[in-house]
């Protein structure tokens, strides 16, 4: 299949970050030509690009996307309290089917915003990755890890779960697996120690909340007496494989 573009504005990625006005031809998902020159190939689709971008897509570098279903529930209320009063007691309540339907919703709206490529974390993530797959997105899914356990399965059957989770995406061309320890303040040690040595053996991605609030930096430094970054650093997980979330909450320093 072809696809050529007309008359639109390219923003590019080379080093000048260069605009350019004209066309550009695609065939079989692949850009052959961009040209400030009209190209007169004939397409299969040809599309008027006149007051329209035509740019790379959009990369979301933290979901939770099933939340879509919870958006606006608790909104006004602290982190701590929102998720121990709203969140986790109605998470205990999805399935497969519930997290398929906000996942699709998520989709659609990364889709009709331009964002190709996102990275999550959420529970029923082989759930999230056939959705995903069928869309035709690129995820990054972080099978999440927590001292208490999920919604989906008990914590002694989490890395057990997650390695299978690992093996079986792991190769696949648009859906890549992710281990993803919850925050420093629902993993212990060894949680945070076993998810490294994990992403280690299978070469993959860490991802994990960080200093999210002020509340959530106190409480780590009076339970172990550092703070979120600290501690990553103390057990070896502030490397080049991790991906922390949020960080509104971090010194200079760190």
């Amino acid at each position: 299949m072809s696809v050529l573009i007309k008359n639109t504005v390219i923003i590019t990625q080379n080093k000048k970050r260069e605009q350019i006005h004209g066309d550009i031809y695609i065939e079989d998902q692949e850009i052959i030509q961009i040209s400030k020159k009209p190209i007169t190939i004939e397409a299969d689709y040809k599309i008027d690009g006149r007051k329209k971008l035509v740019l790379p897509g959009l990369i979301n570098t933290h979901t939770h996307i099933p939340m879509t279903l919870l958006r606006g529930y608790g909104d006004d209320m602290a982190l701590k309290r929102w998720l121990e009063e709203r969140i986790w007691p109605v998470e205990k309540k999805l399935d497969s089917r519930s997290v398929e339907i906000g996942t699709r919703l998520g989709l659609l709206e990364m889709i009709s915003s331009g964002t190709t490529t996102f990275l999550d974390m959420y529970f029923f993530e082989e759930t999230i990755g056939k959705t995903t797959k069928e869309a035709g997105l690129r995820a990054f899914l972080g099978f999440p890890l927590i001292d208490f356990g999920t919604p989906e399965y008990p914590d002694d059957e989490l890395f057990p779960r997650c390695e299978s989770f690992i093996r079986k995406w792991r190769k696949h061309n648009l859906v890549r697996p992710v281990v993803a320890p919850h925050a420093t303040y629902t993993c212990g040690p060894e949680t945070l120690h076993r998810s490294l040595e994990m992403a280690d053996k299978y070469d993959v991605l860490l991802h994990i909340h960080c200093s999210e609030t002020r509340e959530e930096v106190y409480d780590v430094q009076k339970r172990y007496g550092l703070r979120p970054i600290g501690i990553l650093k103390k057990h070896g997980l502030l490397c080049d494989k991790i991906v922390l979330a949020h960080c509104g909450w971090i010194t200079k320093n760190e």
